[in-house]
């Protein structure tokens, strides 16, 4: 069996160490694994372990790609999945690593969902049909869609909009203004019952 010969901390990243099998470089893993794995200079290890570890540091590795993706953002399991497949990782180890990234809670649809509707009421306002073809389009199954836009109140966030756009209308011809307001909302989403009434409650072009 090959022996362990050297374990050498990398320069690049002291967090990562480089296996010496038989005085050749084999591979680098985390000073994690090294430690899990019980390795120490002098060991002999089969063939199928080198084989193990050699999987787990990719795993590894991947899962430390998929985090460094995660911090910019919430992600739908979807979202990581073509993220992965795109960077032509093995389905091999996507199924292992999206194993691990569900039992550590970093991926979950319906948080992911509930997410990206408080960005969007707070910041880009949405009419419910466009926020479900927003969620179906990243992946999240249509129970939880459905599901998670239970709540939604589109009157609501037709007058957070007409609020927000008041000084947008200013120094607008009435009939003008209004025609500008309905497009916008239309392009959101809302259906012209709905604008309509939004209107109406928002009292602006009396």
């Amino acid at each position: 069996m090959p022996q362990i010969t050297a374990l050498k901390t990398q320069k690049k990243d002291p967090s990562r160490v480089s296996l010496y099998l038989d005085g050749r470089f084999v591979f680098g893993l985390s000073r994690g694994l090294v430690s899990q794995a019980k390795l120490i200079i002098g060991q002999e290890i089969s063939a199928q372990t080198v084989a193990d570890l050699r999987g787990q540091s990719e795993e590894e590795k991947i899962l430390n790609l998929v985090y460094r993706y995660l911090s910019y953002r919430p992600r739908s399991e979807k979202e990581v999945l073509d993220y992965l497949i795109k960077k032509k990782i093995s389905q091999k180890i996507i199924a292992r690593v999206v194993v691990r990234l569900k039992s550590q809670d970093y991926l979950n649809d319906e948080e992911f969902a509930l997410w990206w509707l408080d960005q969007r009421q707070r910041f880009r306002p949405r009419s419910r049909y466009f926020l479900k073809s927003e969620l179906t389009r990243k992946g999240v199954g249509a129970e939880v869609v459905d599901r998670v836009l239970t709540n939604v109140d589109e009157e609501a966030l037709i007058e957070k909009i007409i609020l927000a756009k008041k000084s947008w209308l200013t120094g607008l011809e009435s009939d003008k203004a209004k025609r500008k307001l309905i497009a916008y909302l239309s392009r959101r989403g809302f259906s012209w019952e709905k604008i309509k009434l939004g209107l109406e409650k928002a009292n602006l072009f009396d």
